[in-house]
């Protein structure tokens, strides 16, 4: 009795973990695509370099170490941001 009940619980633990990460991704895939139709649509107005640095800014405090993929993807519409603001010192920062 006592390895069916730890053995539930394991199995049920592992099945929530194996959701948490799930939905990390479908999150990190949102900011990519919200970050892409904004350098697709990109006309070189304010409100458009804001949102991309925004948008940007948001994807990383998503990551993890290991998201690597999507850290490159954010740093560089933020710095893409910061290229078009002519803030060439932050743009510099973020394509490094």
């Amino acid at each position: 009795m006592r390895t069916i009940t730890l053995t539930s619980f394991l199995i049920l633990s592992f099945c929530s973990y194996g959701q948490s990460g799930n939905n990390h991704i479908e999150l990190l895939n949102k900011k990519k695509i919200d970050c892409e139709s904004i350098l697709a649509a990109f006309t070189g107005k304010p409100e458009s370099i804001e949102q991309l640095i925004k948008e940007g800014g948001e994807g990383i405090t998503l990551t993890d170490a290991v998201d690597v993929e999507y850290k490159f993807l954010f740093y560089n519409a933020i710095g893409t941001g910061y290229y078009y603001k002519q803030d060439f010192k932050s743009a510099k920062e973020n394509f490094e």
